[in-house]
This record gives C-alpha cells, sequence and structure tokens, in this order.
C-alpha cells in the first residue's frame, strides 16, 4: 500500500478536493499552500485510526460507548497525542470537511456561513453555521475531558464511583465483580 497522508500536531482540516488526482486537500498550520493527495479525506481519517491501532469503526463505537453522538461523532484518531478531529457534514456528504477539534481558536459568522480560526491565525471559510460548529467543538471538548479522567483515573466520568471501585477491584484481584454496597 503506498503511504498515505499522515496526520500530525499540524494537521489543521481535510478537505475534499476536486479531482482524482486531488482526492483530498490538507490544511496544516504555518503552511501557505494546501497539500493534495489521491485518497478522499475519510480514507486518509480511517488510515491515520489503524496507524494508531485501531479501525474509525472501533473510535466511534469507543465514543458512543461513553455519548450518544450518533451523528457527525468526533473521534479521536490519537488519544495519545490528544489529536481529535470532527467531520462537518455526514460520512456519504462529498462535501464533509474533518476539522481538527485541537487547534480552533474559535468561530466567526458569516452571513452564508463560518469562518472557523485557527490557532495559527489561519481561517477557513465554511457553508455551515456558528451553531452547528460550536456543537461540534462542544462534543470534542466533552470527549477530550472523557479521554482525559480516564487516563488519570482510570474511569469516565460518568460511571458511577462506587461501580468503578468495584470493577478495578475485581480487575486487581481477578474475582468476580464486586458488588457496591448501598
Amino acid at each position: 500500500m503506498a503511504p498515505i497522508y499522515e496526520i500530525t500536531g499540524k494537521t489543521l482540516a481535510i478537505l475534499p478536493g476536486t479531482t482524482s488526482k486531488s482526492a483530498s486537500k490538507v490544511l496544516e498550520s504555518n503552511n501557505e499552500h494546501m497539500l493534495t493527495f489521491k485518497e478522499k479525506p475519510f480514507e486518509i481519517i480511517e488510515q491515520n485510526c489503524i496507524k494508531n491501532l485501531s479501525s474509525y469503526a472501533g473510535r466511534r463505537a469507543s465514543v458512543l460507548h461513553y455519548t450518544s453522538y450518533t451523528q457527525k461523532t468526533p473521534v479521536p484518531v490519537s488519544v495519545a497525542r490528544g489529536i481529535i478531529v470532527f467531520p462537518t457534514q455526514g460520512l456519504s456528504n462529498k462535501k464533509c470537511v474533518w476539522i481538527f477539534y485541537q487547534h480552533v481558536s474559535k468561530i466567526i459568522k458569516k452571513s452564508d456561513g463560518s469562518d472557523i480560526i485557527f490557532k495559527d491565525g489561519t481561517t477557513l471559510f465554511l457553508k455551515i453555521s456558528k451553531k452547528q460548529l460550536n456543537n461540534q467543538l462542544s462534543r470534542c471538548k466533552r470527549l477530550n475531558g472523557i479521554i482525559e479522567n480516564i487516563e488519570e483515573n482510570g474511569v469516565p466520568p460518568s460511571e458511577d464511583p462506587s461501580e468503578a471501585l468495584g470493577r478495578i477491584l475485581s480487575t486487581l484481584i481477578q474475582k468476580e465483580p464486586v458488588e457496591p454496597q448501598k
């Protein structure tokens, strides 16, 4: 398999291209030009999830386990590097753009869409409402909090502490799960 674009801490967005030779355009921080690739945006996301030891479907299933985000689900492409991406449209929509949450500074409402202002000052205009983009950013923020909580405490924030303690203790002593006392 030919090498595919590697998502890094510099990746701001992956946009659909317009030809078969440039099926994707990648916007990177501090880069004056868009990079073009023959792979479609979703193929780049999927292959980078696999490079980080899971599939897109596996990462999405994990997110769904902790959230109710069944549409336009944000996914952690790399938990180790803190890279979370969200789609602006449904995956079947050819106009779907993938935005990398950790780089977004603010969203500015425009008459026919929104400007995404990235932390490095780069601006990307999309024909999507500020409300929709802010909703996606809120989802990413919550997902990031869940990931951080699991990494720090081994417990997602929505899990009952007594159930978590029982699960952790049962794992440590490798016996049947301990029922929490009421």
